[in-house]
């Protein structure tokens, strides 16, 4: 993938459970930093016109919630019962599909395809995250992550990647390997951090996986106006070359 991604999946959440008509998201993380909107649903009138948005605890954050346009076919048409429920309108901030317009433009649907190598495949095809969560950087050790209305209970939130990391050995030879994709689980209060490399399997190399420190590490955790409950949970733990901080 030619960018690093962060993605978030779940709901935004009002700070104390407190229903409210509207509300603020926000995701900073380096060059990354996201806002949006959410709103709870608003009944369309016979003009057209929306009414006032019904309170609510947590919010939507899905694509279907934003208004529909071209790039995002799946939203909610203007004709619809009821009006979109999250800004800004070029979508939330979870993943795209592939046959989503702004990645099928870049190649065929079907990446798994031989037929791949006759076409000419745009290497951004392979990007997932919306085009203002995408970044240059690669993760750090240690990088710290702010999420605002993202948690059920910790309205700010502050954390830090682990300072520790994965390195790659092919038959016992130390290879690069990138850690390329953030995902963000508000629901299930999960951070996933991907590591990627390549490696040709035509020779069937012997693979490793190793942690650069001895011991897993933990991550900080600062939590803002909050009311005490179980935030992110900062054990590091990695499975198959992913990082779960979970």
């Amino acid at each position: 993938k030619p960018a690093n991604e962060v993605v978030v999946v779940g709901h935004a959440y009002a700070p104390g459970g407190a229903p409210v008509e509207t509300l603020q998201a926000r995701l900073t993380m380096a060059e990354v930093d996201r806002s949006f909107w959410v709103s709870g649903p608003r009944r369309r009138r016979p003009d057209g016109s929306l009414g006032r948005p019904l309170a609510r605890g947590r919010f939507p954050l899905g694509w279907d919630r934003a208004e529909q346009t071209p790039d995002n076919p799946s939203g909610v048409a203007r004709d619809a019962a009821f009006g979109p429920s999250l800004e800004p309108a070029d979508g939330g901030p979870g993943p795209l599909s592939p046959a989503h317009p702004p990645r099928a433009k870049l190649g065929p649907t079907d990446v798994s395809s031989d037929r791949v190598l006759d076409h000419q495949l745009d290497p951004t095809r392979f990007c997932s995250a919306p085009e203002p969560q995408r970044r240059s950087a690669p993760f750090g050790t240690g990088e710290a992550l702010s999420l605002l209305n993202l948690h059920p209970e910790i309205p700010v939130l502050h954390t830090r990647l682990p300072s520790s990391g994965l390195r790659l050995l092919v038959d016992g030879q130390p290879r690069p390997i990138r850690a390329d994709t953030l995902f963000v689980d508000t629901d299930r209060r999960i951070l996933t951090l991907t590591y990627r490399a390549q490696v040709r399997a035509d020779a069937a190399p012997a693979l490793a996986l190793e942690l650069v420190e001895d011991e897993v590490a933990r991550a900080d955790v600062t939590i803002s106006s909050a009311p005490a409950g179980r935030a992110f949970d900062s054990a590091a733990r990695r499975v198959a070359g992913d990082e779960v901080l979970g």
